[in-house]
């Protein structure tokens, strides 16, 4: 992508959106990091929850299928 025909407010808003995805992408990765250390603490089961995607639902706004797609993507961060 060329940058060359952008004026300086569009570079500046081309800029902070990428600063924004790195920021983005980082706190993603912690939050993964929270998940595989609930799993690896057994937290859904000390709460009386069945597991883990379950807990997840219950203490935020997440849907089901997205608590289990965090919750299976925070595996692979968790050494086996």
């Amino acid at each position: 992508m060329s940058e060359r025909v952008l004026g300086v407010v569009e570079r500046e808003a081309l800029e902070r959106a990428r600063t924004r995805l790195v920021a983005l992408r980082a706190e993603q990765y912690r939050l993964l990091q929270d998940i595989a250390e609930l799993e690896r603490l057994g937290v859904a089961q000390q709460t009386g929850d069945r597991a883990t995607p379950r807990l997840l639902q219950d203490v935020s706004t997440l849907d089901l299928h997205e608590a289990r797609r965090l919750t299976e993507e925070s595996a692979d961060l968790a050494p086996r």
